[in-house]
């Protein structure tokens, strides 16, 4: 069985945090890899803090869905990019690079 609780990425550790749906979020980045995942029920911006260990090019997925109303997931501190919008009932991934001073929306892909 796979290790969830405390993965580790090939050039670093990796981290999975769950949000709950507010208006706004809130996540701590140390890791090359994290992974956060939220059920929007309300639009949402997402304000990162960033740990000044962090390395260039660490990668950040960003799972997002929505309910019965699509709902957008707006980048806000450490984070940028445009809003991820939100489609009724559909999860989306929205991919960022660390560039050494925020996190650079680099794609979004529709998963369901």
């Amino acid at each position: 069985m796979a290790n969830t609780t405390n993965p580790v990425f090939p050039f670093g550790a990796a981290s999975k945090k769950t949000l709950a749906s507010a208006a706004t979020l809130a996540a701590g980045i140390n890791n090359t890899v994290t992974i956060i995942e939220v059920a929007l029920e309300i639009a949402a911006t997402l304000n990162l803090t960033v740990d000044s260990e962090t390395r260039v090019g660490s990668l950040l997925f960003v799972k997002v869905g929505s309910d019965g109303t699509a709902r957008n997931l707006t980048p806000g501190t450490g984070m940028t990019g445009t809003a991820v919008a939100g489609t009724i009932n559909k999860t989306k991934v929205a991919t960022y690079v660390y560039d050494g001073s925020t996190f650079v929306h680099t794609g979004t892909q529709q998963i369901d």
